[in-house]
């Protein structure tokens, strides 16, 4: 990472990994407590940094797809009966139980299609909850009189 943005990280120090030799540390970090604490550094030259932040989140995003998909392999006993060709079952109904099979996996995973669908399934789920009687989202407003004293609203 330090030598990416070598601006970031003044003489190649301070990286995720520390230098052999000349860079120390008492216990490892995790990537995305690293890149908070670096989001939280005190002259903010990362969060300023204009691709540092997606770098982070990228990174972050593909460890955890690899930590999937490398547990997924590891317990691959239980979908390799998926893969088998079996002339009653078209491609794209494998193609569906594969992807059904895989979707409590990457439910977790920020950002991926999985995980949206499952929030907005809970969304939908609160929306048609017995709680509300019309089963459809509610609109509050509220008014004061101190809303026409307030310059801030003209």
């Amino acid at each position: 990472m330090q030598n990416c943005f070598p601006t970031l990280f003044t003489n190649g120090e301070g990286g995720l990994n520390p230098l052999e030799g000349s860079e120390s540390r008492l216990h490892e970090y995790h990537l995305d407590e690293y890149c908070a604490h670096l989001m939280k550094w005190h002259d903010r030259r990362f969060i300023i940094h204009s691709n540092f932040k997606f770098l982070c989140l990228n990174l972050i995003q593909r460890r955890q797809i690899d930590g999937l998909v490398r547990r997924i392999s590891d317990s691959g006993s239980q979908h390799d009966e998926l893969l088998q060709p079996d002339s009653s079952i078209g491609d794209e109904d494998t193609a569906l139980q594969i992807l059904e099979s895989l979707k409590p996996y990457f439910k977790v995973v920020r950002g991926s299609g999985f995980y949206w669908s499952s929030v907005r399934d809970d969304l939908v789920s609160m929306i048609g909850s017995r709680v509300l009687p019309t089963r459809w989202p509610t609109f509050f407003l509220t008014l004061s009189a101190a809303d026409t004293i307030w310059p801030d609203f003209f």
